[in-house]
């Protein structure tokens, strides 16, 4: 687990740290050492101690199982949490972004506009210098 933990460390920092937790715990619930113990009255023809040692071993590795699927889920809900934030500011942005599409379609027909009236100014203009000149245009 060590060696899992190290490699890791470096692409999932989260996944390291609960993998050296879980090592912690085995060490002290001495996990190795019972099952190593198992073994060895398997060896000296003690299967009832063998057993025994078994069956402990055996129910403390659930509950570091247990204490893993926990840390996993947790570790999922904050990514849900994380994921319906993005999603909320992604909503956001894209209505931030219709609202100024918006205003840009307005400015510029705002634009076409005041460029029409200078065009039909000028076009009034020039017709009115026509007719005071007494020239066909």
């Amino acid at each position: 687990m060590a060696r899992v933990a190290k490699e890791r460390k470096e692409r999932d920092p989260r996944a390291a740290e609960q993998l050296s937790q879980a090592r912690d715990q085995a060490v002290n619930d001495s996990i190795i050492d019972q099952m190593q113990q198992a073994s060895n009255d398997i060896g000296q023809n003690q299967l009832n101690k063998a057993v025994e040692k078994q069956s402990e071993s055996i129910a403390k590795l659930d509950r570091l199982s247990e204490a893993l699927d926990k840390q996993r889920d947790a570790g999922l809900d904050q990514l849900v949490k994380k994921l319906r934030q993005a999603e909320k500011r992604l909503a956001e942005l894209t209505e931030e972004q219709e609202r100024l599409n918006k205003k840009i379609q307005e400015a510029a027909a705002q634009s076409d506009h005041k460029h029409g009236m200078k065009a039909l100014s000028a076009w009034r203009a020039s017709k009115s210098g026509c007719k005071r000149k007494r020239k066909t245009c």
